[in-house]
This record gives structure tokens, sequence and C-alpha cells, in this order.
């Protein structure tokens, strides 16, 4: 099955219309052709699609190529979903639900002693950690483990990157450092694959955060310059045009509002004037989240996917 064919699948399967999935940036005609193999949509416009559809690049190729979908990846990307930034926003919530979380993780335990497999034991290990950590911060030893493994396997795949990014938030900041620098390198043997290069932009903008949680704002600023240079490199439109909001990101905390709110508006501005409606409505509440949270002294991580 070629691309457009199965994007087309896709999207009959979930009941949208073109009209419906058209853009700013795709028009209903471009859409039509896509579909029926007459043109093609920048890997951009195109990752942006899927997004909007809720579907990631790895469920668009099981589909392209007939395979059925991952019951085990499923189930992770339906809790990931609880506490991404862009699900958070959509929700209204500044933070996750995390008594819904350990609801799910009880859920996930028993399916688990069921069907048992490793990948899911080792996630539901982490996020039992996670739920530890958050009442009990000063106790536990920063996933040891799982950060041996991770500096020592020579490729990591999409489920490592996750990985990484999960963990960030009990990772020390030493470590997370070390591993950002060893990032691209790990993950160059995908990396050039249609919708992954943004893989470890968002791996830098979900450091920031973390980063900026810990109130480590010198190697915050050290990952920002690193995702520059990485967005230069690509030539990423879309990544480029959030770069202020993530230094206004650790400005904020670091040295006020009133230096970061002109990062902030940079950033929004742009979406404004190249008439990326939804994603000024998601930054525009990620900033107002932001503000809520700084003022209430609180310290919130997002993952960026």
């Amino acid at each position: 099955m070629d691309f457009g064919e199965a994007f087309r699948q896709i999207r009959l399967s979930k009941g949208l219309t073109l009209k419906q999935l058209a853009n700013d940036q795709v028009s209903v005609s471009q859409l039509s052709q896509f579909e029926r193999g007459l043109s093609r949509l920048s890997v951009d416009r195109f990752t942006g699609l899927l997004q909007a559809m809720q579907t990631s690049f790895d469920e668009f190729n099981q589909i392209r190529r007939g395979e059925e979908p991952n019951q085990v990846d499923e189930l992770i990307a339906q809790y990931d979903g609880m506490r991404s930034a862009n699900a958070l926003v959509e929700r209204g919530q500044t933070s996750p639900d995390y008594v819904a979380m350990e609801q799910r993780i009880a859920e996930l335990a028993a399916y688990n002693t069921r069907h048992y497999s490793l990948r899911l034991d080792q996630f539901i290990q982490i996020e039992r950690y996670a739920a530890h950590a958050r009442s009990h911060p000063d106790q536990g030893d920063g996933l040891q483990a799982i950060q041996y493994y991770l500096q020592n396997v020579d490729d990591w795949g999409v489920y490592e990157v996750n990985l990484f990014k999960s963990c960030m938030q009990f990772f020390p900041a030493s470590a997370i450092m070390g591993m950002l620098r060893i990032t691209k390198k790990k993950v160059a043997r995908f990396n050039a694959l249609p919708g992954q290069n943004r893989l470890v932009i968002n791996t830098y903008f979900t450091a920031i955060s973390a980063f900026v949680a810990k109130d480590d704002f010198a190697r915050a600023h050290t990952a920002h310059q690193a995702a520059t240079t990485l967005v230069h490199q690509q030539g990423n439109v879309a990544s480029a045009v959030l770069l202020p909001f993530m230094e206004g990101w650790i400005v904020l905390p670091e040295r006020g509002e009133q230096p970061a709110r002109p990062l902030f508006e940079q950033t929004l501005r742009w979406q404004e004037e190249m008439g990326l409606t939804k994603q000024h409505q998601i930054w525009t509440s990620i900033y107002n989240g932001l503000l809520d949270t700084t003022a209430r002294g609180e310290k919130q991580m997002y993952s960026f996917s």
C-alpha cells in the first residue's frame, strides 16, 4: 500500500473528511492529490497531519505494510496521552491527573499478568518509581539500571528515545546532559526516516523542561543552544519557530516574567503571521499554563513528542 492510500484509509477509519483535516498549510485539493498518489507532502506537513489524526508514524507504517498494531505499543501510547503537553492543553489541564495515572498503571499491571511483556513490565516499573518519587523526592537511585542500559546500547530506536524522555525527571542533571551529548549519534540509524527528523529536537526540548524543573538553568541554556544548532542544520522551520518560546521557558523562572514575555510572544507572533492557527492556540495555552504554575511556585516537566 502506498503512502497516500494508507493515509486515506486512516482518515476514513477516524471518520474525518478532507475538509476537516485540511489546515492552513495543506488544502483540500493538495490532500486529495496526495491520497491519489498525484503529489507529495513535505515531512513537516505530513507529520502534522498524522498528529491531527492522533496517529504515530510507527502506527502509519504498520497500516501501510498491512501489519497488526502492537498491543503493548497501543497501551503505552494511551497512557502517555494522559500526560503529553498537547493532550494536557486540549483537556484544559496544567498538570497530569496523577491519581488517574496510578489507577491506569494498576490496570496495566493486571493486564501484564495475563499477557506478559518484558517491555510493559519495564514501563510499569518506571511509572511506579515515578509515583514513589513524587511523594518521596529525596529517595531512590535515579533509575541507575536504566541509565546504564541507555548509555551502553549502541543504537537507540523510538523506544529508547521515549524511555530517555520518560526518565529525565528522575535522572540527575549530569546524567541527562551526558546522554544528550550522545543522543544524535545513538539515533543516527533511523533519524533520517520520514517523520523522525524532529525526534532529537523534541528530546532537547524535553530536556530543557527537565533542567528548568530541576532549577539547573545553565544546563537548560546549553540544551537550548544544542537544539538551536540542530534546528539550523536540519532547516526545520516548524521547530525554529519554537526556539524563542523554549528560551522563554528558561528565562521565566530564572529572571522573571518581564524578560521572558518577549520571547514567548515572538513565537506566538510568528505562528500567527504564518497562519499556524492550531499551533498558535496550543502554544498560547502552554504559555498561560507556564505563567500560572510559575506564579504558584510549582515545577512541571513536559514531554515533547
